[in-house]
């Protein structure tokens, strides 16, 4: 799951700049994952199309590969452990992140 992140992370990412992966305790047995790249923010109508399967949309995506499963795979294994992907937009670029539990 977190590569799929960094994955679209990198794609999406303004040329030549940073991805960073962060890992924090948000409460106690609780780990937050988050992964944050300088990229053009994302519409809160794009957000829920692509956390949809089978969505690709080359305008909003600029690509066609794949088939538009990652962030829905994504989406059900977190559900499993009470959890969502929250996408957040940022000043300078977009934030993805999950929490899932820890002992």
């Amino acid at each position: 799951m977190l590569n799929r992140l960094i994955h679209n992370a990198v794609k999406f990412a303004k040329d030549n700049s940073q991805i960073l992966v962060r890992a924090e305790l948000a409460q106690p047995h609780r780990l937050r994952m988050s992964v944050f790249n300088q990229g053009p923010n994302i519409s809160p109508a794009v957000i829920d199309k692509i956390m949809k399967p089978f969505f690709l949309d080359e305008d909003v995506m600029r690509h066609s590969v794949g088939v538009g499963l990652g962030l829905t795979i994504c989406q059900s294994i977190l559900k499993g452990h009470a959890s969502k992907l929250v996408i957040t937009n940022e000043v300078d670029g977009v934030d993805v992140s999950f929490e899932i539990p820890c002992l």
